[in-house]
């Protein structure tokens, strides 16, 4: 789900109204070492898989995305980082930083199993193009480690909201 902007101009006042963010969801399925441990779907039926290995989908900066782990399996525990060092050795790593919000259940040195989910939002701090992202198995990292491709807020989501922004402001200066 997207966020939406609704925007109504009355007698002169400008109304802006955001609907909240929604949490998409992403299941995870362990297929251990094969095409980097998981494969991910966007639903818990498995009817639709994405395909983060070859970029073809993406995780966009503007929304949460919300992994819960399928099956009743729970070796390959799996987890999310900013931080190679600690998506290839636990030990070396500091884990995820603090351009991502990670919430739910899991941490950077024993991810998600059976049925457990982890939360992600991006902060302000992560740049698309210079900061990665990467997913791992807490029990086998280096082994079982990929990047997913980040991509920021769609542009016209943002030419609207800089839009409104300003008309905002011209509105405030006129009083």
């Amino acid at each position: 789900m997207k966020n939406i902007l609704n925007v109504t101009l009355t007698v002169g006042l400008l109304f802006v109204t955001t609907a909240l963010q929604a949490v998409v969801d992403i299941y995870v399925e362990n297929i251990a070492f094969a095409n980097d441990g998981y494969n991910f779907y966007t639903d818990a039926t498995k009817t639709t898989e994405l395909n983060f290995f070859e970029g073809t989908d993406t995780l966009t900066t503007s929304e949460s995305y919300r992994f819960f782990r399928l099956s009743a399996n729970t070796g390959h525990p799996f987890y999310i980082s900013d931080d190679l060092a600690n998506a290839t050795n636990l030990t070396t790593g500091n884990g995820p930083t603090t351009d991502l919000n990670l919430g739910g259940d899991g941490s950077y040195t024993a991810g998600i199993g059976a049925n457990q989910a982890v939360t992600l939002s991006f902060n302000s701090g992560f740049t698309v193009g210079s900061d990665k992202l990467y997913y791992y198995c807490t029990s086998h990292p280096g082994s079982m480690v990929a990047e997913f491709t980040v991509v920021p807020e769609p542009e016209t989501m943002a030419l609207i909201v800089g839009s409104v922004s300003l008309l905002i402001v011209m509105f405030r200066r006129r009083r």
